[in-house]
């Protein structure tokens, strides 16, 4: 059917553009993925022996992945090393070595990475971390929890955009490799003469090469085109996955030209 053979030859281009805008859309996730940390802030007051102790805590926590702790004298090396922090660094040495035997000027945090990203995961962790008790007698050790919720949102929506683009990607490599291995052993079963195959075969490549150069065209012109315009590289997107994009098209042509061979013998 004409339709059938259409399709086999449209159908390149449109995983391409879908190919762009994965990249493009994982390009920018990775960009914005700091956006998914909570960031926790201990108390000043916590005495030393709960530090420890709040760390396994945290990392306890059901969907907490990863926590990464920041001391106070790393906290305070990077404000004091902050081009843009208006504080003399005269003044907060003075207050760190004031708080050195009592206190801390700057409170231990923590990073904290999900498993999870949704509103119900978030909320409940939310409501752990800031229900922590540590140490004997058990006492509040958590002072405030921080995240951009707006931007948390806007991220995890990117994150499903790019995990819905992936899906379709995979769902259509997938069924061309199964429509591929039944369109040839559909052929084998017909017995078709081996020159009708040779013949085929040449078809397909000759298309398949012009169809996946085309493609990649396309693909480096969607690049040009969308999120990152202004950090685009022609010299270094030309060239790329072009040998896959050829044989990709050079499979669903395959199966379009089987198609459509299979359905005039029938």
């Amino acid at each position: 059917h004409p339709f059938l053979f259409g399709l086999a030859i449209l159908m390149p281009f449109l995983l391409t553009v879908l190919f762009a805008l994965e990249r493009d859309a994982e390009n920018m996730f990775l960009s914005q993925k700091g956006a998914l940390v909570l960031e926790v802030f201990a108390k000043t007051e916590m005495r030393g022996e709960n530090v420890p102790l709040l760390e396994e805590a945290l990392r306890a926590i059901p969907g907490v992945k990863e926590v990464i702790a920041t001391s106070p004298d790393e906290a305070f090396n990077k404000v004091a090393a902050d081009p843009n922090f208006s504080i003399d660094e005269e003044w907060l040495k003075d207050k760190a070595h004031e708080f050195r035997n009592k206190s801390t000027l700057l409170p231990w945090s923590y990073d904290l990475h999900l498993s999870r990203w949704d509103d119900a995961a978030l909320k409940g962790v939310l409501e752990l971390v800031q229900k922590l008790e540590v140490g004997i007698p058990k006492t509040a050790v958590i002072s405030e929890v921080h995240y951009d919720s707006e931007r948390w949102s806007l991220v995890f929506g990117l994150y499903n955009y790019l995990r819905w683009i992936q899906a379709v990607l995979w769902t259509s490599g997938v069924s061309m490799l199964l429509f591929a291995g039944f369109a040839l052993m559909k052929r084998i079963k017909r017995k078709v003469s081996r020159q009708s195959f040779i013949n085929s075969v040449r078809v397909s490549l000759i298309l398949g090469f012009l169809a996946g150069v085309l493609s990649h065209a396309l693909y480096t012109a969607v690049l040009a085109a969308s999120f990152f315009v202004d950090s685009f590289s022609w010299s270094s997107k030309l060239g790329e996955h072009l040998i896959l994009q050829i044989v990709a098209a050079f499979v669903i042509i395959g199966i379009g030209l089987a198609t459509v061979s299979d359905t005039i013998r029938s």
